[in-house]
């Protein structure tokens, strides 16, 4: 069976001609938009040599907040105090887990480790954020001017974490240092099961934004399972003293208050990743989303309008394809024209997409990512929907 050359050279209305042009422009909006921030999240994920660097590594205090469930925190604590760092370093449990095995788990290993403490949160807290109070108590109890934060449910699988982020404050200048997360389930590999691409995407797109935000020097927020900064900057902005009417945002709202261009770095290697455990994903991930979309309204917009922009560039590329190859016919130019711009879309952006995906989430995501992406207007309007009828439990009076 041959195509017949004829069906090519037929005259294209002038509607298909502006339809196309209009797909070409949507596409190259979106390339221009995703693929210089995909290429710098890439290149600052390249293995970096921490113990090459020769300088003079400060002196750290590890904030650990101990929340329900400690299941671990031994393997954790036993990940932090056998980091290779050159300088003097302690560790602070932060328990607020009531009547958990923390205590025992921490007074076992201070028998070998001279440089691990154990504070508590009172258990009859009230109308006060208690991850705020945690981070608070650790800060205060801290001997050290840099300090470096994370979460009972994370292991450290690099020896080098403590040297890859500290090792920016040697800059006088640098107070703020944000690290990632990759998320697991209770083992340490990447998130996998029902709802998996649809998880896989959120965060990648979530980085996307907030990474590529800070390595483009304009810091938006960070995670709390892996963020440092200057005991020095927490008491200058009086702490969360901002937000203190609101459950969350010690790791978005506190972040965007305190960093700048000037003084923020993102440390995004592989020895400067944690692993950030769930017993239940799903769960975890739709109420971390919903707690972010809350608070996400309480920072800078222009980030989240130029990530919302895409998906309208891509319906607009893909509605304006459909159109001009409906209009076009019977001539097959619109159909080739469209073929063309769809490949020359979808191809750079999938394998961006994937290289990034194994570097931060140790995933494989990549043709699908721009599916995804079509449908995230919809599932937008479905978690602000959700997100405001849940609105009163993300403050501490809900």
């Amino acid at each position: 069976m041959t195509m017949d050359v004829n069906f090519f050279l037929l005259p294209v209305p002038p509607a298909a001609c502006i339809l196309t042009a209009v797909a070409l422009a949507a596409a190259i909006y979106v390339l221009a938009v995703t693929l210089p921030r995909l290429k710098r999240i890439l290149n600052a994920s390249r293995q970096h040599d921490a113990t090459a660097d020769g300088v003079n590594l400060p002196p750290v205090t590890v904030i650990v907040c101990s929340h329900a469930g400690s299941r671990h925190l031994r393997q954790l604590l036993a990940d932090i105090l056998g980091q290779d760092y050159d300088a003097p370093f302690e560790v602070v449990v932060v328990n607020d887990e009531g009547y958990s095995n923390t205590d025992d788990i921490v007074r076992s290993l201070q028998v070998d480790h001279r440089n691990l403490f154990i504070t508590f949160l009172p258990d009859d807290t009230r109308s006060l954020s208690r991850r705020k109070l945690a981070v608070t108590l650790g800060v205060k109890a801290a001997h050290y001017e840099c300090l470096l934060l994370t979460t009972s449910n994370c292991t450290i699988p690099s020896r080098l974490w403590l040297r890859s982020m500290a090792r920016h404050f040697a800059d006088k200048s640098v107070e703020v240092v944000l690290g990632y997360g990759r998320h697991c389930g209770n083992d340490d590999t990447p998130d996998h099961g029902r709802g998996s691409g649809r998880r896989t995407f959120d965060r990648m797109r979530s980085a996307l934004l907030w990474v590529g935000s800070a390595l483009g020097g304009r810091p938006l927020r960070g995670t709390a399972s892996n963020l440092a900064y200057r005991r020095s900057v927490f008491f200058e902005h009086k702490g969360f003293s901002s937000a203190l009417h609101l459950n969350y945002g010690d790791d978005d709202l506190f972040v965007s208050e305190i960093s700048s261009s000037d003084n923020c770095v993102a440390e995004i290697s592989p020895d400067a990743i944690v692993n950030q455990h769930e017993s239940d994903v799903a769960y975890s991930h739709r109420a971390e989303s919903l707690r972010r979309e809350f608070t996400s309204a309480m920072l800078p917009r222009a980030p989240f309008r130029l990530m919302g922009s895409v998906a309208v560039a891509l319906w607009i590329w893909l509605g304006s394809s459909v159109s001009a190859v409906i209009l076009g016919v019977p001539s097959l130019l619109p159909v080739a024209a469209a073929l063309i711009i769809c490949a020359g879309l979808w191809i750079p952006v999938s394998i961006m997409w994937r290289k990034v995906c194994a570097a931060l989430e140790g995933g494989r995501q990549g043709w699908s990512a721009l599916v995804w992406w079509l449908m995230q207007p919809m599932r937008t309007v479905g978690r602000r929907w959700s997100a405001w009828r849940r609105r009163r439990s993300n403050f501490t009076w809900g």
